[in-house]
C-alpha cells in the first residue's frame, strides 16, 4: 500500500503534537498552579 507510509508520518506528527500539547499544557499548570479557572479543553 501507497498510503502506509503517509499514514505512519500523519501519526507520528499527531503523537508529536499531543505531546508537546501535554508538555505545555503541564508547565502551564505548573506555573500557574491558581491562576485558572478550572477550564479543561
Amino acid at each position: 500500500m501507497e498510503g502506509s507510509s503517509l499514514a505512519a508520518l500523519e501519526l507520528t506528527l499527531f503523537l508529536g503534537l499531543v505531546g508537546w500539547l501535554v508538555y505545555t499544557q503541564y508547565r502551564s499548570r505548573n506555573r500557574d498552579d491558581r491562576n485558572d479557572d478550572d477550564k479543561q479543553g
